[in-house]
């Protein structure tokens, strides 16, 4: 039996499968003001393309929960280089109770001891991104080297169960223009820090805490080190208080939304911040001056005043990285 034209013409449409759409050039980076938060090195990412799927029984999909304005909310990403090891398990296991998600800069040869520490990051909703193979310094390398650096580890976090990285940190911040090119060339972004907690030379709680938090500002990158138990024990504190202050804990990506692109650097977002609480705010078509949001209790925007240093301390003596480990 010969079915209508009508249907025929309803299941051709109803096979359609992938059309590409292509969207032109990437968008530009924006206002002036992020150039103070980053510096080109390299080229940066090439034009995308979209695809349209026609899926006739798909079901609607579940809205996405809304990325956070770090420009607007006090963000703050925590990130934790060097892992993972066995106590990065403790880690996620207070950064679950706190409900606080971070950002994990991984070393591939780490990597291939505990893949099943990777795949605890991913499933606790963290972020992992590539600190390269055996942590050296870049800028010392051949361009071929420091390719290899990135795609060995790259491949080793896929093998382990995560997504292919996005975010690449170079060990000790080193990092010139030939290297981000080499970095542009493999499509990742440079994440550098602007709050050091020094944690691998003073491996003290105290010390680790009192810098975390007195340095942090709205729009700051952390660096810390999972590889360190004394670390991992100041974390509890230091979410605590920042919490108290207001901060929201935010992923890399989610800090910087949909504006890293390949080949830069980025180091935090505190200026930019800053740029935006001073630009006045349109209400009703007049404009006000900026506010800080309050609290979900209504009372007002919290202050970051200094933490002092305890009356009594432990000695802050610098102690040498232990054999097999790194620092930054």
């Amino acid at each position: 039996m010969e079915l209508p034209r009508a249907l025929l013409v309803i299941g051709a449409l109803s096979t359609a499968a992938i059309l590409p759409l292509s969207v032109g050039d990437p968008p530009s980076d924006g206002p002036a003001a992020r150039v103070t938060t980053a510096v080109m090195l390299g080229e940066v990412a090439k034009p995308a393309s979209r695809y349209l799927v026609s899926t006739p029984t798909a079901t609607p999909a579940t809205p996405a929960t809304p990325a956070p304005n770090c420009l607007v909310l006090r963000c703050v990403a925590l990130t934790f280089d060097d892992g993972p090891v066995a106590d990065t398990q403790r880690l996620l296991s207070m950064l679950a109770t706190e409900g606080v998600r971070a950002t994990f800069f991984t070393v591939g040869e780490m990597v291939t001891e505990h893949p099943e520490m990777v795949r605890a990051e991913v499933a606790a909703g963290d972020e992992v991104g590539n600190h390269s193979w055996s942590h050296p310094q870049l800028t010392h390398l051949s361009d071929s080297a420091v390719r290899s650096q990135v795609e060995r580890t790259a491949q080793a976090i896929e093998d382990a169960g995560a997504p292919r990285p996005t975010l690449f940190r170079p060990p000790y911040g080193d990092i010139d223009a030939r290297v981000g090119a080499d970095l542009a060339a493999e499509g990742q972004p440079a994440i550098l820090w602007s709050v050091d907690t020094l944690d691998w030379l003073h491996r003290d709680p105290n010390s680790v805490y009192r810098r975390a938090v007195n340095g942090v500002r709205p729009g700051s990158v952390v660096l810390m080190h999972d590889i360190h138990p004394t670390t991992v024990t100041a974390v509890p504190r230091i979410i605590a208080t920042l919490k108290a202050r207001g901060y929201t804990f935010v992923t890399v990506s989610e800090l910087y939304g949909e504006e890293l692109k390949p080949g830069v650097a980025y180091e935090g977002r505190e200026e930019e911040w800053t740029a935006a609480q001073q630009r006045p705010a349109e209400v009703d078509g007049t404009t006000a001056a900026p506010t800080q949001p309050p609290q979900p209790d209504g009372t007002p925007a919290p202050t970051d005043t200094p933490v002092p240093a305890e009356t009594v301390e432990p000695t802050e003596t610098p102690v040498p990285d232990e054999p097999g480990t790194t620092s930054t």
